[in-house]
């Protein structure tokens, strides 16, 4: 296995009271509390927005911190760790509630899971792919559009929907006029965020809750796919001119594509459980993230033990939407399967992960970071 090259940078300050890391950290142990409040009635639809929106902005408060301080490996990890586990975490109560589509969350999922695949077949090939600007716009989108379902499903009434939605479009008109004459190249974000709140409010005026929280919904998985897309079109002329996929890139691939799908069934086939559900999603995107960075080092799974591991889940969970009776167990299995596998490939990896110095921008090797 190799060693990142690490070292603290000269002249860098010793290390803060409060870390990046410790952010994040605290960001991924705070998760579950949005979620479960969207269970809570009303209040505690409005607490998990309230809630939700302070762990969203504390992306800011790490980023800045390992500006400042140092990325370390561990933190360069774990920040897009987190954003993952956030959507997985607050998008599938909305599923579990019937606000919007189950497929629709599915196909999120999907993209996100498919990308950290790819990324392990790009690394295991000395490959890198940046993250564009549309995949961080895709992130911030998601973000909003989980602020507007939350708003959306908590207001009672059409007049109080079309007035929130107003005072959104006119955010976002405001925030473009001040970036145009700006010349701010992130205008886009803004200009993208009022044209959706405008088909929001239209969709809403035509048809009610049930059209403006689907095309909500719809809009994020547009750019979600959108900026998969991009990374696939960039990368794969790369991947194929530098070696054709192999069996360790198809298992990963093709779980990725089946298990969103398969975990998600079983919350309309079955009835349930969300929880477990939650956490196998969670951890499938923790595992992605801990396996791109294995393929870096060249210390991934072999295909037989990622596949094996990962149709067993599958197979769990395909059992869970066959016989409703035996959801529960079967759910749980899966979960098990999933948590013995990613804390496996947390422990052999641990040298890495671990690693507590600061990345030498210059001469140090980043790991990467799905988007």
């Amino acid at each position: 296995m190799r060693a990142p090259i690490v070292r603290w940078v000269p002249g860098r300050p010793k290390r803060p009271l409060i870390t990046a890391n410790l952010v994040t950290v605290l960001r991924l142990v705070l998760i579950p509390v949005p979620a479960w409040l969207l269970y809570q009635g009303e209040v505690g639809q409005w607490a998990a927005l309230v809630i939700g929106t302070i762990l969203g902005c504390t992306d800011f408060v790490d980023g800045y911190l390992a500006r400042k301080h140092g990325p370390t490996v561990l933190g360069a990890l774990l920040d897009p760790i987190a954003d993952k586990v956030f959507i997985a975490a607050a998008y599938t109560p909305f599923a579990d509630l019937g606000l919007i589509p189950t497929w629709v969350v599915a196909l999120i999922f999907a993209r996100e899971l498919l990308v950290t695949a790819l990324r392990s077949a790009y690394e295991r090939r000395d490959l890198r792919l940046e993250t564009t600007y549309l995949a961080k716009m895709k992130t911030w989108m998601q973000m909003i559009g989980l602020g507007v379902l939350m708003i959306l499903g908590v207001l009672p009434s059409a007049q109080n929907r079309l007035a929130a939605l107003g005072i959104l479009t006119g955010a976002g008109i405001l925030a473009s006029a001040v970036l145009l004459v700006a010349r701010s190249r992130h205008l886009r974000l803004p200009a993208a965020l009022t044209a959706w709140m405008v088909a929001i409010a239209a969709a809403e005026a035509a048809a009610g809750r049930p059209a403006s929280l689907f095309a909500t919904s719809l809009v994020v998985v547009a750019i979600t796919w959108w900026s998969g897309l991009e990374y696939l079109v960039s990368g794969w002329r790369m991947l194929a001119d530098r070696r054709r996929l192999d069996a360790g890139d198809l298992v990963r691939l093709a779980g990725a594509a089946i298990l969103p799908f398969a975990a998600l069934g079983t919350l309309t086939r079955a009835g349930g459980p969300v929880w477990p559900v939650i956490a196998i999603l969670a951890l499938e995107f923790a595992h992605g993230g801990l396996d791109n960075l294995l393929a870096h080092h060249r210390a991934h799974p072999a295909a037989s033990t990622w596949g094996l591991r990962v149709f067993a889940v599958i197979a769990a969970l395909g059992v869970a939407n066959a016989v409703p009776r035996a959801a529960l167990p079967s759910v749980l299995v899966a979960l098990a399967l999933s948590l013995a596998g990613t804390a496996v490939t947390f422990w052999r990896g641990r040298a890495i992960y671990l690693s507590d110095a600061a990345i030498d921008e210059k001469v140090g090797e980043r790991p990467s970071a799905p988007a």
